[in-house]
């Protein structure tokens, strides 16, 4: 059985800066024995039992151990093998709940450290940028985990304004871009009617739409003046007074380096 990948969803309580190291210490947690961590195996059913098996065995076979022995580094090795493993004269639950689990057990698990990572250093944080320390020492993989739960703490994910940290001299107002708008519909629109209003007290709002639409065919057919396209010119009307109220906001708001903002202060 492989490790189990961890994920925000085993967190009990959101992770934070507050908690940041606590959270870390229980999803990384030191004196753990990796084979039961990350497998949740019984010991009984991993490779710290058949360890103790063929320690055990060898032990009945004196003569393997003093060939081994004839090289001095071997034979410290041995020596400090049996020292570790002790009195194998039990079964192995009863070793392991005595003392076998103590020689397994890791001493400090390498952790990502964020080392400005203080509530009080927030602001910091902000200008500068978050500084961790990362282990080499273990996998991509876990770094990769750990890392997310980093950006999870720190991140202001969905509500960062990435507005507020542009250095560009003019910047594009920060709102959600709407590819379906026409801008040159609304500047077309904008410009006519400016235009108009230079020389003439009244607008003629459908012929307006017509013009900037290129509709030349419908412009052509209501400037007849039939009654029966009365309806088809108040629809022209009501939508190109909406475009042009929105095109003069839009270039209002440009004017003081707010664009494409479409809505007043």
């Amino acid at each position: 059985m492989g490790r189990t990948k961890k994920t925000v969803k085993d967190l009990e309580t959101p992770i934070s800066p507050e908690n940041f190291s606590a959270t870390m210490g229980k999803l990384y947690p030191n004196n753990l024995l990796k084979e039961i961590y990350w497998t949740n195996e019984k010991p009984e059913n991993t490779l710290y039992r058949w360890y103790y098996d063929f320690i055990r065995a060898s032990r009945d076979f004196p003569s393997l151990r003093t060939s081994l022995a004839s090289d001095p580094a071997k034979a410290d090795a041995i020596a400090e093998l049996d020292r570790h493993f002790g009195n194998l004269s039990t079964d192995f639950s009863t070793w392991w709940e005595d003392q076998g689990h103590l020689i397994f057990e890791e001493e400090q698990i390498p952790r990502i450290e964020v080392l400005n990572g203080e509530p009080e250093q927030e602001h910091g944080r902000r200008e500068q940028g978050l500084f961790v320390r990362i282990p080499l020492n273990i996998s991509r993989d876990i770094l990769l985990e750990q890392l997310n739960f980093v950006l999870e703490a720190y991140h202001p994910g969905d509500a960062l304004r990435r507005h507020a940290f542009s250095r560009a001299q003019v910047k594009l107002y920060p709102r959600q871009r709407y590819p379906s708008t026409d801008y040159g519909l609304l500047l077309r629109i904008w410009r006519a009617v400016n235009d108009l209003r230079q020389t003439q007290p009244q607008v003629t709002w459908w012929r307006v739409y017509c013009q900037a639409t290129g509709a030349l065919d419908t412009l052509a057919q209501l400037e007849k003046k039939e009654k029966a396209d009365d309806h088809l010119r108040e629809q022209m009307i009501r939508t190109a007074k909406k475009l042009y109220k929105q095109a003069d906001v839009l270039m209002k708001n440009a004017i003081v380096g707010q664009f494409p903002r479409d809505k007043m202060n």
